[in-house]
Parts: C-alpha cells; structure tokens; sequence
C-alpha cells in the first residue's frame, strides 16, 4: 500500500493561495472564480491532469488525490470514484 501523507486544510489553503499569487505575477491575476486549474496545472506547474480510482489504485480507501512524477513526466491524479 502506498503511503500518502495528510495535509491539514489550513496548509492546503495556504499552498493554493501562495500558487495562485505566483501564477497571477506571471500570468494575471485570478480575482475570482472561475479558476483556471486546468492552465495552472500544465502551463505554470507542468502537470497533466488525470483521474482514475485512487482508493483502489493505492489501496487505501481515504485518499482524494494524488500527485505521481515519473522520468519524463510529472501528474496530478483525482479520485473519479471508479469513473474514467
């Protein structure tokens, strides 16, 4: 089973507040919704977007999502619950 660490909700607040500053200083600022996650993930950060069902892929039922880097590339995954 993979080990996923546990991020409290005021650190991932924080996290997001902080790369939304960064991306607006590159790229405009975001004010307000919609946000663009999408362009956020790929342009800004690098990451492909993925979904697949995590609690079964990782083996523990808890987990939301997840962030996986291999050689070439780098991904964000989110639970779809099952859907693809």
């Amino acid at each position: 089973m993979a080990k996923v660490r546990f991020l409290k909700h005021d650190q991932i607040e924080n996290a997001a507040l902080c790369l939304l500053a960064e991306y607006g200083r590159k790229y405009g600022e975001v004010s307000e919704p919609p946000v663009p996650v999408e362009e956020i993930l790929s342009a800004h950060l690098g990451l492909t977007l993925d979904f697949d069902d995590l609690p079964t892929r990782l083996g523990t039922p808890d987990v939301l999502g997840a962030t996986r880097r291999t050689r070439s590339s780098k991904s964000t995954t989110t639970s779809a619950g099952g859907r693809r």
